[in-house]
This record gives structure tokens, C-alpha cells and sequence, in this order.
């Protein structure tokens, strides 16, 4: 009983001093922010028909309908080209063009610059250089050429666009 009455009066008198202690916390908060590098095409699929002109032996097809999008919290990024067609009968090219976005200010950032027209092949070729810090978007021409000296036919290219490192 003495047990009891004594383990009773300890919790009276030491419960305020619990409570006291519990007037504030604090805990660890981490925060982690993964990296971002991605890149989109706005459309799926792109068709050139080219028509030979009677006179030049010679024609060519343009389409500007596609948008290129891009966005990265990395420093020193571009934007690489290519095609996954070994053997090209009939030339294509692509032109980046009117690049806007937005890019973060005070640490570098930059929407990036589009180069001149590329011809594709299997090697990837910068097409849009200097990204940093930024989200931004750009149109696309694809030109596709043909010249007499070349059989009538059709040629599809997987083109893939790559952000990376220079």
C-alpha cells in the first residue's frame, strides 16, 4: 500500500514538470529536389511530300508545324539531334527557331540559342546550345530534298532529341 500511495504521489508531483517539457519540439526537415532534364516534341508525326520540278531535276518539302519544349535545373545543358536512319536517300534537315522561355536570373540560367540547320544523320548534332537554369520552347522546320538521280520512294526517321551535358 505505502508502494502504491508513494508511486501515486511521484506521478502528481512530476507530471507538471512532463508537461513542461512538451512546450515545444523540434524535428529534422529535409528537402530534396531531383534533378530535371527533359525534352518534348509536339507532334508525333510529320509528313513531307516533295515534288521534283520539271527544269532543276530538283525538289524539296518544309514543314514548320512542330514546337520543341524543353526544362532543366542543370548548368551547361544543350540539345542534341539525330536520326536513327543509316542510309539516306533523301536529306533531311532541321531548323530550331524563335527559342523563348524563361530562365532562372542570379544564377546563370539561359533559355539557350538555336544554331543553324542541321542535316540529320546517326551522330547527334547540337541543335539548340547554352541551357541552363531554364524552361523554353522553340519552333521546328524539318526540309526534306530529292533530286532526279534518286527513285521515287518513302523514308521514315525516328529523330530524337537529347538534353545533355556539352
Amino acid at each position: 500500500m505505502r508502494t502504491l500511495l508513494f508511486t501515486a504521489v511521484l506521478a502528481v508531483l512530476l507530471t507538471p514538470a512532463v508537461f513542461a517539457q512538451l512546450d515545444s519540439d523540434s524535428h529534422i526537415v529535409t528537402v530534396t529536389v531531383d534533378a530535371l532534364d527533359a525534352v518534348d516534341v509536339s507532334d508525333a508525326q510529320v509528313d513531307l511530300v516533295i515534288a521534283i520540278n520539271l527544269g532543276t531535276g530538283a525538289g524539296q518539302a518544309t514543314d514548320s508545324s512542330s514546337t520543341l519544349n524543353w526544362a532543366t535545373n542543370g548548368a551547361a545543358r544543350r540539345i542534341t539531334v539525330q536520326t536513327d536512319r543509316g542510309t539516306i536517300n533523301y536529306p533531311l534537315y532541321v531548323l530550331a527557331s524563335g527559342v523563348s522561355g524563361s530562365a532562372t536570373p542570379g544564377v546563370g540560367g539561359s533559355r539557350g540559342t538555336a544554331g543553324g540547320e542541321v542535316q540529320l544523320s546517326t551522330t547527334a548534332q547540337s541543335l539548340v546550345t547554352g541551357i541552363a537554369y531554364a524552361d523554353g520552347n522553340c519552333s521546328l522546320t524539318y526540309r526534306a530534298t530529292a533530286t532526279v538521280a534518286v527513285a521515287p520512294g518513302t523514308e521514315s526517321h525516328n529523330v530524337t532529341y537529347t538534353l545533355t551535358t556539352p
